[in-house]
């Protein structure tokens, strides 16, 4: 990434070790291939947005969300609320991603963790206390939108 992302006053998300406001990793105009959305939210918002185009490590499509709701769910996950956040889990309570929001007194961080995949089962983005990261050998496009006045 050349320029330094966007970063907003109310609520970002922790990505290779940067805040982002927005984020978009793959490619959603392919219908058969991944992507992670992290959308912007409006100010005061708590509640994290992400779309997404998700795999397990066989490449085989786990689901399909939008804006937060799931909508090809051929494995039945549920999104769980947890403390701080919400989970998306299989019918065995297996989380493949976990989102955390952090609050301070002028705004939200959101935090995810777990391991995304493509299809070809190839692992793209890794989640932790750190931050999303997108693997070492991933080849996905990676956008973030410009700060102001750039």
């Amino acid at each position: 990434m050349p320029n330094p992302p966007a970063v907003s006053a109310y609520h970002n998300y922790l990505v290779e070790g940067r805040l982002h406001m927005e984020l978009l990793v793959g490619r959603p105009e392919q219908p058969h291939a991944f992507y992670l959305w992290l959308h912007r939210v409006r100010p005061g918002d708590p509640i994290p947005l992400l779309s997404g185009r998700f795999y397990g490590k066989e490449g085989e499509l786990l689901l399909e969300m939008e804006r937060n709701d799931l909508i090809q769910n051929p494995y039945g996950f549920s999104r769980i609320e947890t403390r701080g956040g919400w989970a998306l889990m299989d019918t065995s309570l297996q989380s493949i991603l976990a989102v955390e929001v952090r609050a301070f007194p002028n705004g939200f961080l959101t935090v995810l963790r777990g391991e995304l995949f493509d299809a070809t089962g190839k692992r793209v983005l890794r989640g932790g206390d750190d931050g999303l990261r997108v693997w070492r050998n991933a080849s996905v496009p990676f956008w973030s939108p410009p700060p102001e006045g750039r």
